[in-house]
């Protein structure tokens, strides 16, 4: 037989055998559903997402997800999520007082919670190792944007400490991005500035900041990341629904039984621009303070205190989340049919 003869006989033969093996991959593995999941803020705070990616707990799933990060304004992104290619949204602290103040917010369902913590830092720009709230008066505090939950926050603990924002301390809320803000602060204005992972490791590292103190341990656990999707959607897909929450929980299990290092490891895809010392260090951070849900129900005790606070600060007058915004029976199927390792009972 001549060489083109061979040629041809092996070029068949191959044909044959990689036809073979994708009917046989197509036959032996289940069917994958892609879902467009939206995020407003791209954190190391939403780190059990990204674990639920990398680690190939939504694959086990039977489920692709797309992070895509939100490109227009908060109002937008919620009303969005009714007509546009969106499955599902990540509503954090950026995205829940637009949401409460949106006309869309009757059609939409939280279904699962991420964060039960608030992770923001108060950095001020000399060491201070015996902190006292009262030390903040006649101080310039760097915030966040007024409409965030962030700067909501900041206001109810200066309260809570007998600080009146505005009068005896001067909160800045006029600065579009964090990024922004910190060159602010390194250039010489504020005194202190509110910051979250990872600029507060960045600022630290760079001995242009010391953290004096979180936020959290002044706030207990609130309702915060929270996923909703489209009522019609959860109520037609309950199966995918039921798949993106049992994947979610097994990432809030393996962050809750791995370290710091490991979770680092995993998530280090989604923020190549981080080095992994900073990485570790706010990984460690958000995990001693306890920010993430171990498990992924909306619990109605961080529902109130959320509404507690906001209606505090003149955010909210109105009950946040009616009965019929959230549905738990998702998280509360995950969490009867997936069971914890065993060496960590």
């Amino acid at each position: 037989m001549n060489r083109k003869k061979w040629s041809i006989l092996l070029i068949f033969l191959f044909s044959v055998i990689l036809i073979t093996a994708c009917h046989l991959l197509k036959k032996d593995s289940p069917s994958l559903t892609t879902i467009h999941l939206q995020e407003f803020s791209h954190s190391i705070y939403h780190a059990p997402q990204y674990v639920a990616v990398n680690k190939g707990f939504w694959a086990e799933e039977g489920l692709i997800i797309r992070i895509e990060q939100a490109k227009s304004n908060p109002q937008e992104i919620i009303e969005g999520l009714l007509t546009e290619n969106t499955e599902i949204l990540l509503i954090d602290g950026q995205l829940i007082l637009p949401l409460l103040k949106s006309s869309a917010r009757e059609n939409i369902i939280g279904f699962a919670q991420i964060t039960q913590n608030e992770g923001s830092f108060l950095v001020h720009r000399e060491e201070k190792h015996d902190f006292q709230w009262e030390d903040l008066k006649k101080e310039i505090i760097i915030s966040s944007p007024s409409e965030t939950l962030s700067q909501a926050l900041l206001e109810y603990v200066l309260r809570e400490n007998k600080i009146r924002p505005y009068r005896e301390v001067d909160v800045v809320e006029n600065i579009p991005s964090k990024e922004l803000a910190v060159g602010v602060f390194k250039s010489g204005s504020g005194n202190l500035i509110q910051l979250s992972e990872p600029l507060v490791s960045l600022v630290e590292q760079e001995k242009e900041g010391y953290v004096v103190t979180s936020l959290a341990g002044q706030i207990g656990n609130i309702t915060n990341g929270v996923y909703v999707a489209p009522r019609d959607y959860l109520e037609t897909k309950q199966e995918i629904i039921q798949k993106f929450t049992n994947g979610l929980y097994k990432a809030q299990i393996w962050c809750a039984t791995h370290d710091a290092k490991e979770i680092a490891q995993v998530i280090k895809p989604f923020f190549p621009e981080v080095k992994m010392e900073i990485l570790e260090t706010a990984v460690n951070r958000y995990k001693d303070l306890e920010v993430w849900n171990t498990n992924p129900v909306i619990q109605k005790e961080s529902v109130a205190r959320l509404q507690e606070i906001l209606t505090n600060v003149g955010k909210m007058g109105a009950e946040i989340f009616e009965n019929d915004f959230i549905d738990n029976s998702f998280a509360q199927n995950a969490i009867e049919n997936i069971p914890w390792p065993e060496e960590s009972k």
